[in-house]
C-alpha cells in the first residue's frame, strides 16, 4: 500500500495490487504538477509506514513506485526518488519469516574515479 502526502494537507493511499488503484498511481506519477505536489511518500507494510521524504536543495524531483514479482508472484513493493542525479531507492521484501528493507543511494551519470588516479581495487 503506498501512501503519498501532497502539499495541499491531504494524504492519498493506492493499493498497486489492485488494478484501477494502480493505474490511477501511474496516471499521477506521470502528470509533473502531482510530482511537484509530493511532499513525502511512503509504503505501508503489516503497520509500518516505510518514508521517503522530501529531499531538500535539488532542483528535479520524480518520484516512482512499482511492484516487485517474481514470476506472478508480488515479492516487494519498490520506491524510487530521483532528486537531480541522485536516486534513493526503498525495497520492501514481503513473505519472508524476517521483514527486510532495501535502501540504496547512487548517484547518477558521474564517473566514479578520477582517470588519472587507480581504483582503489588496483593497489
Amino acid at each position: 500500500m503506498l501512501r503519498v502526502n501532497v502539499n495541499d494537507g491531504r494524504t492519498l493511499h493506492f493499493d498497486l495490487e489492485d488494478s484501477v488503484q494502480a493505474s490511477q498511481w501511474h496516471d499521477a506519477e506521470a502528470d509533473p504538477a502531482f510530482q511537484s505536489a509530493i511532499t513525502g511518500i511512503g509504503i505501508i507494510d503489516h503497520g509500518v509506514v516505510h518514508t521517503l521524504s522530501l529531499p531538500r536543495h535539488f532542483h528535479r524531483l520524480a518520484y516512482r513506485a512499482e511492484l516487485v514479482k517474481d514470476g506472478e508472484r508480488v515479492v516487494g513493493e519498490r520506491l524510487d526518488c530521483q532528486a537531480d542525479d541522485v536516486l534513493l531507492s526503498l525495497l520492501i521484501y514481503r513473505g519472508n519469516s524476517v521483514p527486510m528493507v532495501r535502501v540504496n543511494l547512487d548517484k547518477l551519470g558521474w564517473r566514479r574515479f578520477d582517470r588519472q588516479t587507480r581504483s582503489l581495487a588496483r593497489r
